[in-house]
């Protein structure tokens, strides 16, 4: 912690020298630091510090703030400055509170897509594919097929848990073959020709989302991009921290679908992606297992080792029992 507020006081001095300010550090980092930082007593902004690893998030953040900022989209962050070698960049601060489920309200769904539709009329021009993005379905079965994988080797190297390994042999990879042979069956290549593309969020939900008096803003597009729009309606769906119910996401579908373009085989494909991405969303939610990821998640969040991942693994069990009966087109 004291390297962090090191370095944060000498980035802010050099960027606003002969000011004064005050921070502090912020909960809800999913994958970086963030902290408050309140100059001259008066302006508060956001710096976000992305980690040693964290160069393509920020590229993705920045680029993607930048293109909203220019189409006057202001009901998200706006970009102060960065610094590409700390890897850290500065936004504007957002007032508001994270909506727990119970809080979600027809309102606030519907403002959620009008965001989306306005994003829907932004050229996608300088901005870099979304994370996940795939224009194929075979690149959609290879991420997923390589995420269960992953798992897969945690567990010949005796690196997890025992309930991680039964849950992975026993349920997880069963039921992504199961799913995989279907999809491989029935086909769908082609709903994949002439995806219409447009500047998207892609981790977009109501856990990146604030609320203020009604009002919402949204938050962290670290991995945004340009990107189908199936594939957002897909991950809106199912992003586990705040599960909407099923009339909530009908409504924001159904809201989106009746105002934009939609190509010739929109709704065949967000059949495809909602039967798949439930086997995606499990080993999201399980990443806090992997080595790679585990370090930056930690250093996030703060939690204990052992307590995370075991309310990860919980969270994924329950999370897979929802969806394990999906059929597709049904």
């Amino acid at each position: 912690m004291q390297y962090d507020q090191m370095k944060i006081s000498q980035v802010m001095c050099h960027y606003v020298p002969g000011h004064s300010f005050s921070y502090e550090r912020l909960s809800g980092g999913g994958n970086n630091v963030l902290w408050k930082v309140l100059f001259d007593g008066m302006s508060k902004f956001v710096i976000k510090d992305y980690g040693s690893d964290g160069c393509e998030r920020l590229a993705r953040e920045w680029a993607f703030l930048g293109k909203l900022a220019g189409n006057k989209i202001s009901n998200v962050p706006l970009p102060i400055w960065v610094d590409r070698e700390r890897q850290l960049a500065c936004f504007s601060y957002l007032d508001g509170r994270k909506l727990q489920l119970r809080d979600v309200a027809d309102a606030h769904i519907l403002q959620a897509a009008d965001f989306i539709e306005r994003l829907y009329s932004v050229a996608t021009g300088g901005l870099p594919r979304a994370k996940g993005s795939h224009d194929t379905l075979l690149g959609h079965l290879t991420e997923i097929e390589l995420r269960v994988s992953n798992l897969e080797n945690l567990i010949e190297q005796r690196t997890t848990s025992s309930l991680l390994n039964a849950f992975v042999v026993e349920c997880l990879r069963p039921e992504w073959e199961r799913r995989k042979q279907l999809i491989l069956k029935i086909g769908g290549i082609e709903y994949f020709d002439s995806i219409h593309k447009f500047p998207s969020p892609s981790d977009f939900g109501f856990h990146n989302i604030l609320c203020k008096k009604g009002e919402i803003t949204c938050i962290d597009f670290e991995y945004a991009g340009i990107d189908d729009l199936a594939k957002l309606l897909a991950d809106f769906s199912l992003t586990p921290e705040i599960p909407l119910s099923d009339a909530h996401n009908s409504l924001f579908r159904k809201t989106i679908m009746s105002r934009v373009y939609l190509d010739k085989n929109f709704e065949k494909r967000l059949a495809l992606l909602d039967f798949l991405f439930p086997i995606k969303w499990v080993c999201i939610i399980l990443n806090v297992f992997m080595p790679e990821k585990l370090g930056r998640i930690l250093l996030a969040s703060g939690s204990e080792i052992s307590k995370r991942q075991s309310e990860k693994l919980l969270l994924a069990t329950q999370f897979f029992s929802r969806y394990r009966k999906m059929e597709l087109f049904k």
